[in-house]
């Protein structure tokens, strides 16, 4: 490529000379610049012609760097409706966890991941911190659960008259998965799927009992909620939304501490 540029400018320097003209070529790191004066020019009329002897940048990227960054990072947020699969022995005693809402239980979480290369950008190992908060809500709004009790339970107040009974559980924990896209550099553009597990651990939990008087009670305490929770997941999606699932392998609650119960979640994510 470099001697076409250069017989090129040689060529036009040569009918620059014929012409009585002022020709001068100069060689600029990967560009040959032409600058040329006639003598029928005004003192400061120049034209120059400029050629690129290096890689042109390509807008569609067919001849980019083919590597795929090592490192990618994104961040996304979930909505998705949240649930417990009991365990046919709990019963109907006390101990067994309240029916809940389920138009009205739901999980929200916000994540920060890093993807680090393994194949080619299109086969990723993930991992990063997350936030998730579950709200059960009571389908029966005259629940209120045991604090400092020495197991999980809850009485049912017959002469209450409340509007809203739930357990909020905060967890803080990171994932581990391996992902595939179909664009190596763009996690946001093409196909995407992800499965792997999140270690929790809970952070917070309390209860919130709205009364008919817009009182609000509020009470802290473990109920008996287990600290850890371990919860494979997937995901699969278009661009920057995806529909997810969880579901978690460990116990709502302590052992032998309350009722048997998974939780389990479903919904949408956006990145």
């Amino acid at each position: 490529m470099k001697p076409i540029i250069l017989t090129i400018s040689f060529l036009v320097a040569i009918m620059g000379a014929k012409s009585q003209d002022t020709t001068k070529v100069k060689k600029i790191q990967k560009r040959i610049v032409i600058i040329h004066k006639s003598n029928d020019s005004l003192p400061n009329e120049k034209d120059t012609i400029v050629i690129n002897s290096g890689e042109v940048e390509d807008p569609d990227c067919r001849n980019c760097d083919d590597r795929a960054p090592a490192f990618i990072s994104s961040t996304d947020f979930n909505f998705g409706f949240a649930n417990v699969k009991r365990s046919a022995s709990d019963g109907n005693a006390n101990n067994s966890l309240p029916e809940l809402n389920n138009g009205k239980s739901f999980g929200i979480g916000l994540g920060q991941n890093w993807g680090f290369n393994l194949i080619k950008g299109k086969l990723r190992l993930w991992t990063g911190i997350r936030y998730d908060i579950k709200n059960y809500r009571f389908a029966n709004n005259n629940v209120n659960l045991n604090k400092e009790a020495a197991k999980f339970g809850y009485k049912v107040d017959s002469s209450g008259n409340a509007e809203k009974s739930k357990v909020v559980v905060n967890y803080l924990g990171i994932p581990l998965a391996l992902g595939y896209q179909t664009n190596p550099r763009d996690h946001e553009d093409g196909f995407s799927v992800r499965a792997g597990v999140t270690a929790g651990y809970r952070v917070r939990t309390h209860t919130k009992v709205n009364h008919s008087s817009s009182n609000k009670e509020k009470q802290f305490d473990d109920f008996n909620f287990n600290d850890f929770a371990l919860s494979p997941f997937f995901q699969i999606g278009y661009n920057s939304v995806f529909l997810y699932g969880r579901y978690s392998m460990t116990s709502l609650f302590k052992t032998n501490q309350g009722p048997t119960a998974n939780a389990f979640e479903f919904g949408i994510l956006i990145q």
